[in-house]
């Protein structure tokens, strides 16, 4: 399997995968030199597959701290039957544990990542906005009653996840958090959360993981990463502290030295009573589909905390890029 891992003959794709066992095994066998060895090479190899131009995340994100959305008027219902609750974040951000929390209890709905809000917006890809996707945006204030028939086009979606008319519906699509300031005005009586981990540990956790459809293409490089992270953390700021946007910070060191504290906290913002199903989320039977599904059916621990510490050698390129943070 090393050999085939050198053969220039062999595609890329096959490396990765080749690559990625290696990695796990020399993981489990505690060589963790050997591992970082292919932790790289499947991330080099996943990396050099397509493009992603990080000059398009920063234009994006320039581009949502000027948008200006106060002359926009929106037509509320007399009657609120459902609460949307955006969860987002950094993908391995805690965006897949807050969820599972939140849907242990009577009235929420978890309805998982949902791709909604991007699609109605026109937006292909948050990460890599081309032209069209600004245009498409600009419509919420250049087009008369654009932005109300974006709200009923997004209820109308993520109604038929309802389970048991429950009052409140989780979108946790991590990428939610390019658009905090549009929920804010679009749907003002939901509920935003972000999730947040130490930089290296949510970077790290990434970097490590595979994705489906080669999603995150920028995780796969150290350097493209760092400067994804850094204006991810830019546009939460700006969000934060500029906008006014408020939010719940829901942060997994935090939940690991106090869970009850924090689920009381997330369960208080989001104007829910108390019940101790949602300190037990690890019984949830809901379905998930993401790379959290075996963390989130165990009890709160502290393996991934620190985790790439012993990777550290091989992770100089995060580190010294994520300086700035």
């Amino acid at each position: 399997f090393e050999d085939f891992c050198e053969d220039p003959n062999q595609p890329n794709t096959y490396k990765v995968t080749v690559c990625e066992a290696l990695f796990n095994y020399f993981k489990n066998t505690e060589e963790f030199e050997k591992s970082a060895e292919y932790l790289i090479k499947m991330n080099q190899f996943q990396f050099s597959q397509k493009i992603f131009d990080i000059s398009k995340t920063e234009h994006f994100v320039d581009f949502l701290k000027s948008f200006n959305l106060d002359n926009v008027k929106i037509s509320l219902p007399k009657k609120i039957n459902v609460i949307p609750i955006f969860i987002c974040g950094m993908p391995r951000s805690g965006t897949t544990l807050c969820e599972q929390i939140l849907s242990s209890h009577s009235q929420v709905t978890g309805a998982g990542e949902l791709t909604y809000l991007s699609n109605i917006l026109g937006v292909k890809s948050p990460g890599q906005t081309e032209k069209e996707s600004i245009n498409n945006l600009n419509k919420l204030r250049t087009d008369e009653n654009y932005a109300d028939e974006v709200r009923k086009n997004y209820f109308r979606s993520i109604i038929q996840h309802r389970i048991k008319n429950t009052k409140y519906i989780c979108d946790k699509l991590p990428y939610n958090f390019f658009y905090i300031n549009i929920i804010k005005k679009l749907f003002p009586e939901s509920k935003i959360i972000y999730c947040s981990r130490e930089p290296m540990d949510n970077c790290f956790s990434l970097y490590k993981t595979r994705f489906n459809l080669n999603s995150h293409h920028y995780s796969y490089d150290q350097k493209t990463l760092a400067e994804f992270y850094l204006l991810h953390k830019k546009l939460i700021n700006f969000y934060i502290k500029e906008s006014g946007a408020k939010l719940y910070c829901f942060e997994n060191e935090r939940l690991l030295d106090n869970q009850k504290l924090v689920t009381s906290e997330l369960l208080e913002f989001c104007g829910l009573n108390w019940e101790d199903s949602c300190l037990n989320y690890q019984e949830n039977t809901k379905g998930v589909r993401t790379a959290s599904l075996r963390r989130v059916r165990e009890p709160l621990n502290r393996d991934a905390v620190g985790a790439w510490k012993k990777y550290e050698t091989s992770l100089k390129t995060l580190q010294e890029n994520l300086k700035s943070e």
